[in-house]
This record gives C-alpha cells, sequence and structure tokens, in this order.
C-alpha cells in the first residue's frame, strides 16, 4: 500500500464536503526519476497500453488531450523514458463544485513498490491545492485501501452486446438531464455527479407505459477480446425493466456495469470483481443508493 494512504484520515462526517486529513510519514522518490508536468500525449499514451492492467485483461486505449482542465504528471528515468503517470481532469459537478477525476494511473512493473505511487500522488496534491482544485474523486478496482473509507463500493458485472431484440432510443444529454431531475423530486437522496459538457456520454432511454429504463454510457477506453467496452455509469428505473436492454446499444461489444443496477430478472451477467469510489482529498456523508450518477 501507498505510504500516501497510510497518511490519510477519513473522519466520519454529516458534511457533504470535509477536507481529508493528511499526515504523510517521510519518504524519498526513488532515485534517478523526475516527475512533471507533461504534454507528451502520444509518449503517455503509448506508456498506458503497455503498462496499464493486469496480463490478460483489458487494454486501455486512453484518450488524451492538452486542455487547462486536465494535468498529467508523468516520472521519468534518466534516459527518458515513462516509468510512471497519473491524471487529474475535471469531470462533473456535485452541489455547485466542481468535481475532478484521477485516472490513468499507473507505475511500470519494476518501479512498483519503490515509493512511486506515493510520489505522484502526494505531487499531484500539491500542484492541484495550488490551483484551488480541491474536489476529486478515485476509482479503486479491487481490494479496498485498509483503513480508508469510500463513499461507495460494490461489483462490476459485464456481458457481451447483442443486437436482438428491443432497442434503447439515444436522447439528447439536456433531455436525460430533465429526466433524472424528475426522477430526483421524487428520490432526493439521489445522487448526481454530472457535467453536460462532458463530451463523454451518450444516455439511452426506453419506455413502455409506465415502466421506464434511461441510462448513461460512456466510453471506458479499454478493449477486450477485440471489442470496445462501454461503461454504464448512471442508471434510472421506474418499474420492472431488465437491463439487458442495455446489450443493444451499438458501438461496443461488452457492457461493464454495477452489479446493483441488476434487476434481478437478467441471465448471465458475468461478476468483474469489487470497486471503490473514494474522495482524494476530501470526505462526506455522500453514499449514493441503487440508483445513481456517477458520470466522469
Amino acid at each position: 500500500m501507498s505510504h500516501f494512504w497510510q497518511g490519510l484520515t477519513f473522519q466520519q462526517t454529516a458534511d457533504r464536503f470535509m477536507p481529508a486529513l493528511r499526515a504523510v510519514p517521510s519518504f524519498k522518490t526513488p532515485a534517478g526519476l523526475t516527475l512533471e508536468l507533461s504534454e507528451q500525449i502520444p509518449q503517455i499514451t503509448e506508456f498506458l497500453k503497455t503498462n496499464f492492467g493486469k496480463v490478460g485483461g483489458p487494454r486501455l486505449c486512453p484518450s488524451l488531450c492538452l486542455s487547462p482542465t486536465e494535468l498529467i504528471l508523468v516520472a521519468t528515468d534518466l534516459s527518458g523514458q515513462i516509468v510512471g503517470s497519473i491524471r487529474y481532469r475535471r469531470a462533473a459537478t456535485f452541489e455547485g463544485q466542481s468535481i475532478h477525476c484521477i485516472d490513468c494511473f499507473c507505475v511500470k512493473q519494476a518501479y512498483r513498490g519503490s515509493g512511486l505511487a506515493t510520489a505522484l500522488l502526494l505531487t499531484l496534491h500539491e500542484l492541484t491545492n495550488e490551483r484551488n482544485l480541491r474536489y476529486s474523486i478515485f476509482l479503486k478496482e479491487g481490494r479496498p485501501i485498509p483503513g480508508q473509507i469510500p463513499f461507495y463500493s460494490s461489483t462490476y458485472v459485464y456481458k457481451a452486446t447483442n443486437t436482438d431484440g428491443p432497442k434503447m432510443k439515444p436522447i439528447p444529454t439536456d433531455l436525460a438531464v430533465k429526466l433524472a431531475d424528475c426522477y430526483r423530486q421524487m428520490n432526493p437522496e439521489t445522487v448526481w455527479i454530472h457535467s453536460p459538457k462532458n463530451p463523454n456520454q451518450a444516455w439511452y432511454l426506453y419506455k413502455n407505459g409506465i415502466q421506464t429504463l434511461f441510462v448513461c454510457i460512456q466510453d471506458s477506453f479499454q478493449e477486450w477480446r477485440g471489442g470496445r467496452i462501454g461503461w454504464l455509469t448512471a442508471c434510472f428505473r421506474t418499474g420492472s425493466v431488465p437491463l439487458d436492454l442495455t446489450l443493444s446499444v451499438p458501438g461496443y461489444q461488452w457492457i461493464w456495469s454495477d452489479k446493483v443496477f441488476l434487476n434481478g430478472d437478467e441471465q448471465d451477467w458475468k461478476d468483474d470483481g469489487p470497486f471503490h469510489w473514494y474522495g482524494y482529498q476530501w470526505t462526506s456523508c455522500l453514499r449514493p443508493s441503487r440508483y445513481y450518477a456517477i458520470v466522469v
């Protein structure tokens, strides 16, 4: 576990936004490495394609860009080769606050356990606080971080797409926002982390009488077994509508979803393992329930 997390304390709170307490143990960046913000998009992309994830798992093919709302921190060795990376980008809003997302966090195998992960996390924390960027979220797959409290934990499931059967209708983002607003009026505890400006979102609606299902599917920028993976990051339902309807969405060979979105009458969705959402710089009483949107 990174020393960064050992020095981070999340308090139980009734507040939506509370700064995380931090007392990081002393550490040293591995000798011979340089940490700096980078604009070398092709080199960083190739590094992530080669080093992110586990052998046999999905291959990350990220869409990186040069933007005032996107910071990419890299570690390079003495030869100038990238050996670590982490990205911080504006993704959504929540109760009037800009929410950033940390992703593309990757350390080359030879440097894992060396302290480089801690150096990347701490340096990014300092850079973002200097820019008054205070609120971000971090997705951790697999085991939870010992001693830390995620604001949401669940299990991922996946299934191959199928063009047969009823089709979901694509709808514009502004209509999806209106539908979500209506849903949230009836269910005021619904968590809605979303920005209409996020270009990576596609909304779909199915309606049959009073039964409805509308979802957001994002490009996960991951490929597996020759096909792209669509990431279902928002789901709202009235009545009994199976999530299998999302398998009709074009452009993807797989749909990757939170298991809690399943209605109970679907079949053959396969478990992909646990996941956990953390606040990187803050803690919160935020606890999503069965239907929510975390569109990053």
